[in-house]
């Protein structure tokens, strides 16, 4: 299974995706992959908590950040990829709360507050950017890390088109914007604040 098949979430919440990442979660070898670089960058700008792991797979993310002490919510389409999480969080005595939601309809969510967002891998619709950040408290941040256009053998349906969400909140609150090169991916980094 490549790289691309086992960590990057399609927007589409189709019953059919729903279905494919649980198949593809449950094939997957139970080890944690990874986090990406960029963690690091966004938690060093002090993001208010929790922190909530936006379509955040089977935990890569949540887990480094709960381990810092962090509290985090994992949302996520996949039931297998959940489960995966909450295996990994129990191995490290951690707790990490789940939310099984199709980000179709976050409307009709009535979660959790949280304080600000990281997504990872997963292309968010601009109308799910503006639900996410009219939720944020003030001075809160969302950070998207995913594909460009620059991505080779990968579906650009997927990608980031350049500058796509640039003045998606105008630009008083995009604080980071880039592209850049993680580990062979090719990524847009984008950090906002409200």
């Amino acid at each position: 299974m490549s790289i691309w098949e086992v960590c990057y979430l399609i927007p589409s919440m189709s019953e059919a995706d729903k279905i494919k990442w649980d198949l593809k979660f449950s094939k997957k070898d139970l080890i944690l992959s990874n986090c990406e670089p960029a963690l690091n960058e966004f938690l060093k700008l002090k993001p208010i908590a929790p922190i909530l792991d936006f379509a955040c797979g089977d935990g890569r993310h949540s887990i480094p950040m709960a381990q810092q002490g962090i509290d985090v919510l994992a949302w996520d389409c996949s039931s297998v990829g959940l489960e995966r999480l909450q295996y990994f969080a129990a191995k490290r005595s951690l707790v990490i709360n789940t939310l099984k939601t199709d980000f179709d309809q976050l409307s009709e969510l009535e979660p959790e507050s949280f304080g600000s967002v990281w997504i990872s891998h997963f292309l968010p619709s601009s109308e799910q950017l503006r639900w996410l950040f009219n939720k944020l408290p003030k001075e809160g941040l969302i950070c998207l890390l995913t594909f460009n256009h620059f991505q080779v053998d990968f579906n650009p349906r997927f990608c980031l088109t350049k500058d796509q969400f640039v003045e998606i909140f105008g630009s008083i609150h995009l604080i980071k914007y880039e592209s850049r090169l993680d580990n062979g991916l090719n990524h847009d980094f984008y950090i906002w604040k409200k």
